[in-house]
Order: structure tokens, then C-alpha cells, then sequence
């Protein structure tokens, strides 16, 4: 029975992990690090109403491909919630399934009661970040590599998500997506948050 019970354990977290995979999943960004199996990632939404306040729906996700359940909220708040991922294939196509114990600020006038019901995303880009994160300072701005001198024009701002090439020291190689456009480059880690 115990050895039953350890075959069914391991089917389940190689069906959680064998289809995990880094990429945008409509306004999802999800980072998948295959050497530690960690899963983040980086939701970003907003509504804005012809007339009245726009709202914005954000928030992060962090677990590990062996298991279902994650940890989701803004990087630096103290308060966490939990949910529920699981990647899928359907007819060839990838997909992720989310499931949020609790609404996230912001996201009840954006995505009302989808993420509470759970919500099946496919892969729209497939892409080969090892991490998703959102932008935690005011502005910051890419370099062309990773030191201070390299600096350009580009920049990206507070609360945009972003998916993570390569973390060099201090530094990390992002690419942010805006609409069918993408920016690669350098920025100070510190810049950057997940939870």
C-alpha cells in the first residue's frame, strides 16, 4: 500500500512538473528554473473605463514544479495568500491552470471572479526566462550590459512584469513585452521583486 502510495505521489508531481513551461500565458508571465524546479511569475492587468478611475490587477506567484500549491501576492507586502497551478497539454497546445484563494487587490474590478473559479491559460509565447518578476522601483532604466556605464534610453516602470534571462551578481537580464515588442537588456536586481 505504502509503495502504491509513493508511485501516486510521483505521478502527480511528474504530471505538475512535465509540461511546465516558461512564457507568457496572456497577461501571465511565468519563469520556470530548471535547475531548481522554482515556478514565479507575474500577472499584470488594467481596465480603463471610457469615463471614471482605471483599476489595475497585479500580483506574483511563487512554487516549485513538484508541488500544486503557490504562494501568491505582491513582492514586499507581508501579506501572502495561497493557490493552486497545474500545467497541461490539450491537443498539443500547452496551458496553465490557476486557481487564487483569495482576490487580489485590485483584480475584482478587472478579472471579477475568474482567478477565485480558476482559469485554464494556453501559451501564447513560449520563452526561455527562468524567472517572472515585477518592476519594484519608481523607473528603471536597461543597460547593454551588466554594470552602471552601459546605460540606455529604454527603461521600464513600477509594476510592469518581466521575465528574467539571466541574473549576473547584482544584475539581472530581462525582457519586457509590450504588446508584439520585447526589450531585452540589463537592470539593477534590486529593481526587481517576487515572492
Amino acid at each position: 500500500m505504502l509503495l502504491r502510495f509513493a508511485f501516486f505521489l510521483f505521478l502527480l508531481a511528474h504530471s505538475i512538473s512535465s509540461h511546465a513551461e516558461s512564457g507568457t500565458y496572456r497577461n501571465l508571465l511565468i519563469g520556470v528554473d530548471p535547475i531548481t524546479g522554482k515556478i514565479t511569475g507575474a500577472f499584470h492587468e488594467e481596465r480603463v473605463p471610457p469615463i471614471g478611475p482605471s483599476f489595475s490587477c497585479i500580483f506574483a506567484i511563487s512554487g516549485n514544479i513538484k508541488e500544486p500549491t503557490i504562494n501568491v501576492g505582491f513582492p514586499g507586502d507581508k501579506e501572502k495568500s495561497r493557490g493552486e497551478i497545474r500545467f497541461e497539454k490539450l491537443q498539443g497546445r500547452s496551458h496553465v491552470f490557476i486557481r487564487l484563494d483569495e482576490q487580489q487587490p485590485g483584480c475584482a474590478q478587472t478579472t471579477p471572479l475568474e482567478f477565485l473559479q480558476g482559469v485554464l491559460l494556453e501559451l501564447s509565447r513560449a520563452k526561455p526566462w527562468q524567472a517572472a518578476m515585477v518592476v519594484t522601483a519608481k523607473k528603471t532604466y536597461f543597460h547593454k550590459e551588466a554594470n552602471v556605464t552601459s546605460k540606455t534610453k529604454s527603461y521600464v516602470v513600477y509594476a510592469d512584469c518581466v521575465g528574467v534571462l539571466e541574473i549576473r551578481g547584482s544584475w539581472a537580464k530581462i525582457e519586457y513585452e509590450n504588446g508584439r515588442q520585447s526589450t531585452i537588456g540589463w537592470v539593477p536586481l534590486r529593481d526587481l521583486g517576487a515572492i
